[in-house]
């Protein structure tokens, strides 16, 4: 999870740097904004006069520390909508997965997640993790009707793909795509009724069977007494059926 949440901040600095490099000076205070918008859902952190006595740099720096704080506050404000229902069924101690709702920009997906490092994370694993690589996997792998095996194959031009980590693909995919996965990351929102969420129980335990005793019965001789209590020997007994 730590390696997505610095993707994505790394990926949230990149982009406010290129709007900067693209929009100050060279275009209207308004079409700046405008990108903004679009961009992080949000105006941008200062009016136009503030605007045109600031340095590029401190530009970047104010869009950028608005953005970032917009997406942690995103993540945080789904993260704690989930995680009383993940700690509760977490507690429980016979499912596995959990499949979270979500509505983005009036789609309705299921994320499924691990249920122990949601639970562990305060359930941003779901966010950071399991609701990104969805959003990857729908709108740039399944989309483009390709998929994970033939990317890589087309992308490193004939390796091994089973030498490859499938993480790679999805971060990579992320840093060239973030431009359109960020903003729907920002309309993400629960999508909870009054049904319960869909659960994977672990695979039930297989209780070993107990080793049963051997009995092993005393083999009775010729001349031994016959077992019956007749006080004939074995032989004159029940041995003369055998």
């Amino acid at each position: 999870m730590e390696d997505w949440d610095n993707l994505l901040k790394k990926s949230i600095q990149d982009i406010c740097l290129s709007i900067v490099e693209k929009n100050y000076k060279y275009s209207g205070f308004e079409q700046f904004n405008k990108q903004f918008f679009n961009l992080f859902g949000l105006s941008l952190p200062f009016d136009k006069k503030e605007y045109d006595l600031m340095s590029k740099n401190e530009v970047y720096k104010h869009i950028c520390n608005t953005a970032l704080e917009n997406i942690q506050n995103q993540i945080k404000y789904l993260s704690n909508i989930i995680h009383p229902i993940v700690s509760t069924i977490y507690k429980r101690g016979d499912y596995k997965n959990i499949q979270v709702p979500f509505i983005i920009a009036g789609n309705s997906i299921n994320v499924t997640a691990d249920l122990e490092m949601a639970y562990q994370t305060n359930s941003e694993y779901v966010i950071y993790h399991s609701l990104l690589k969805h959003i990857i996997s729908e709108k740039f792998i399944a989309h483009c009707k390709i998929n994970e095996e033939e990317y890589l194959f087309n992308k490193t031009k004939r390796l091994d793909i089973e030498l490859l980590n499938l993480e790679n693909l999805y971060q990579d995919i992320f840093i060239r795509k973030k431009e359109s996965i960020i903003p729907l990351l920002l309309k993400a929102q629960i999508h909870y009724n009054d049904s319960p969420p869909i659960t994977e129980r672990k695979k039930p335990v297989k209780e070993k069977e107990k080793i049963q005793p051997v009995r092993v019965e005393k083999k009775v001789g010729r001349n031994d007494p016959c077992p019956c209590g007749s006080g004939k020997k074995y032989k004159h007994c029940h041995g003369k059926l055998g």
